[in-house]
């Protein structure tokens, strides 16, 4: 079972995730949107949490970091995918909706939600490392194989050529042409009587 200690021990995508996801939930307390009318002398300012765009980010944010506190005490429970799968989609999922919050407030920009675009691409940095990692190898695992040829279909392992043909064919019985005809008194192939001694 790992332990806390292990934080150092980490790659660095995951410790940028557990890392990113904590300062961008408490970035969504400071003020994303910032209005001022110098005419009447009004300003007022709004954190994200103010909004339901950045209330679902928040209990996302909340999500990962468990997430991530358990993969870091060897809890995190096995749902059929890689760990790294789990860490990638959170963490592109918030990089995503953070970008549309900092779309939406654009114009009337606070400090929090420039500290939030930083933050959004630490994450997307995140989601791609963690795809890289664990992820790839999930994709192409749950792809059907381009061709599926039954087992038995499969053409044979060839032959080793220091062996034998699996198969024999038969030859029929023909006689020799040598041994069928008669050898001729002169013939020096045909077989000598051996020296008398």
């Amino acid at each position: 079972m790992a332990t806390t200690s292990g934080f150092a021990e980490l790659p660095l995508y995951r410790k940028l995730a557990l890392g990113g996801a904590v300062l961008l939930f408490i970035d969504l307390f400071l003020p994303w949107l910032s209005i001022s009318v110098d005419e009447l002398d009004i300003s007022a300012s709004a954190n994200a949490w103010d909004s339901g765009l950045g209330t679902l980010i928040g209990i996302l944010l909340i999500v990962l970091i468990a997430w991530e506190v358990l993969r870091l005490t060897g809890n995190a429970p096995e749902f059929g995918v890689k760990h790294d799968v789990v860490t990638g989609v959170l963490a592109g999922v918030i990089a995503l909706l953070t970008l549309f919050l900092f779309v939406d407030v654009l114009g009337d920009t606070g400090i929090g939600a420039w500290l939030g675009l930083v933050l959004l691409i630490v994450l997307g940095y995140v989601a791609y490392m963690a795809y890289a990692a664990g992820g790839r190898e999930a994709v192409t695992e749950a792809e059907p194989p381009a061709t599926s040829v039954p087992p038995a279909a499969a053409a044979p392992p060839a032959e080793r050529l220091d062996e034998p043909p699996a198969t024999s064919y038969a030859t029929p019985d023909v006689p020799d042409p040598d041994s069928a005809r008669e050898r001729r008194p002169d013939d020096p192939y045909r077989e000598q009587p051996p020296p008398a001694v």
